[in-house]
C-alpha cells in the first residue's frame, strides 16, 4: 500500500481506512502506521489550533525556560525550532531521558479477549511484536530479546520486567526500577538520581546527598550490568569531561522553523 503525502496525516489516515475495508474479512493482516507529526518542523492545521489553545493546557510542573546544564544535544533539529528562552506558548523537545520527556508512550491495546484496564507494567516498544504474535496466535523465536505483555493483559503476571535501561546517542544514559531512577550524562559527568515515588516529576535531584551515595552505587552497578544486554559499550565516564555549563545561543539563527518543502502526489 503506498501512503504519501498530506500535511497533517489525513491522506494517510484516509488511505489506512480505505485499505483495512478493502482488505476486510480476506485474510489475517498487520497494519503499522508510522505518523510524522511528532517530528520536526511542527505543523497543525488551524482546526487543531481552533481545539486546543495554549491558554487552557497548563505547564508541567517542572517547565524551565532553560535546561540546567549540557544534556549532550541541546541545539539538534526540533530543540532549534522555538527561541530561548521557552515559554508557555513554545514548549518543545525530546533529546531526553526523563519520565515526562519523552519516555512515557502511551501504548494500548484493543480487541478480542482484551480485558479493560489498565497496568503500570514496564515495557519496551519492541514488546509489541512478541506481544501481537501472542494475541494472534502466532510463535516467536525463542531467542528474541523483547517480551510479550500477554501474560501481563490477561492478569497472569503484574510484570514481565523488574527496570528499563533507556540510551540517547552517547551522552545520555538512565535506569529505572519501579521507585528509582538514575540518569547519567558521561561527557559532562553529570549524575541524577530521582526518587519517582515522591518526586514522580524527576525535580530534585539526589544523587550528591551523602545518604545518596548506596543508592547511586547500586544503579550505576545495575545499568553496567545492563549495557551488554543491549549491545551498549558506551563508557559512563570520559577522561577529559567537557563542563556541564550551557548557554543558549543569542539572535535568531537556528530558532526559527524551518519551511517543509511540499511533495507531489503520485
Amino acid at each position: 500500500m503506498h501512503l504519501d503525502g498530506g500535511t497533517d496525516g489525513k491522506v494517510n489516515a484516509d488511505n489506512i481506512i480505505r485499505f483495512i475495508h478493502e482488505q476486510a474479512g480476506k485474510k489475517p493482516l498487520f497494519l503499522y502506521m508510522a505518523r510524522r507529526e511528532p517530528h520536526d518542523p511542527q505543523f497543525a492545521t488551524e482546526g487543531f489550533h481552533q481545539r486546543y489553545k495554549a491558554a487552557d493546557i497548563p505547564l508541567p510542573v517542572n517547565f524551565l525556560p532553560f535546561h540546567p546544564f549540557d544534556n549532550g544535544d541541546m541545539t539538534v533539529r526540533d530543540e532549534k525550532t522555538p527561541a530561548w528562552p521557552r515559554t508557555k506558548e513554545n514548549v518543545s523537545g525530546k533529546q531526553n531521558l526523563y519520565e515526562f520527556g519523552g519516555m512515557h508512550v502511551p501504548l494500548i491495546f484493543a480487541g478480542p479477549g482484551i480485558p479493560k484496564g489498565e497496568t503500570k507494567s514496564f515495557a519496551y516498544l519492541y514488546d509489541v511484536y512478541p506481544t501481537m504474535c501472542g494475541l494472534g496466535g502466532i510463535p516467536v523465536l525463542p531467542e528474541l530479546d523483547a517480551k510479550s505483555l500477554v501474560p501481563v493483559i490477561a492478569g497472569k503476571q503484574a510484570k514481565v520486567r523488574d527496570n528499563l535501561f533507556t540510551a540517547y546517542k552517547n551522552v545520555q544514559r538512565s535506569i529505572r526500577d519501579e521507585r528509582w531512577k538514575l540518569i547519567r550524562y558521561p561527557q559532562v559527568n553529570v549524575t541524577q538520581l530521582f526518587d519517582l515515588q515522591s518526586d514522580p516529576h524527576e525535580m530534585k535531584n539526589l544523587a550528591a546527598e551523602p545518604e545518596s551515595s548506596a543508592k547511586v552505587a547500586e544503579l550505576i552497578a545495575l545499568m553496567q550490568e545492563s549495557q551488554p544486554q543491549y549491545g551498549d559499550n558506551c563508557a559512563l565516564t570520559v577522561a577529559n569531561p567537557k563542563p556541564s555549563e550551557w548557554t543558549p545561543p543569542t539572535g535568531k539563527e537556528g530558532t526559527e522553523p524551518r519551511k517543509r518543502k511540499k511533495k507531489k502526489s503520485q
